[in-house]
């Protein structure tokens, strides 16, 4: 890609990878989506503790770079009927 020195409006560092020839963003949040967990393990050493609605805790950590384990309440609060 070629870029005129004109065309350019701004610069600014930021944080990711290039796989491929194409530019991935760092994902600021590698373990966890807004609503749920996500498959994706903990780097060796690393961990985080969370509170679902105030009382409920969690804490997850990570083993090795492919095995995470965590413990604490579940995000599923639904009643069973």
């Amino acid at each position: 890609m070629t870029v005129q020195a004109a065309d350019i409006v701004s610069v600014h560092p930021v944080d990711g990878v290039v796989v491929g020839g194409e530019f991935r963003r760092a994902d600021p949040n590698p373990t966890r989506l807004f609503f749920g967990p996500t498959a994706r393990a903990l780097k060796q050493g690393a961990a985080y503790v969370g509170v679902y609605e105030i009382l409920l805790p969690f804490v997850q950590i990570g083993i090795t770079d492919r095995i995470s384990v965590g413990a604490g309440t579940t995000a599923d609060l639904r009643r069973r009927q």
